[in-house]
């Protein structure tokens, strides 16, 4: 079974364009598919899954294998000045 993850701002959840965006992708993979995701939130949060998909840490993220990884990029979500240098490291 594939695997990807997919990193957001946030965690998927109510109101959240990029974070509901990408509930819906994964969604379909699983129906199309079955291709499980995970997320990877930049911003922490107590909530673990949403519908059963995993929500980790971006510290995290070099521990899992994931077959493929989508980055929802939004300038304002990763940084206040809209370059997240970090995130390649």
């Amino acid at each position: 079974m594939k695997r990807i993850l997919q990193i957001v701002p946030s965690a998927p959840g109510p109101c959240d364009g990029v974070g509901d965006y990408a509930l819906n992708v994964a969604r379909e993979l699983r129906s199309a598919f079955g291709i499980e995701t995970a997320f990877a939130s930049h911003q922490e949060t107590a909530a673990r899954e949403i519908e059963s998909f995993p929500i980790i840490s971006l510290r995290d993220v070099a521990t899992k294998h994931y077959d493929s990884r989508v980055l929802h990029y939004v300038n304002y979500g990763f940084d206040r000045r809209g370059v997240p240098s970090w995130l390649p490291s």
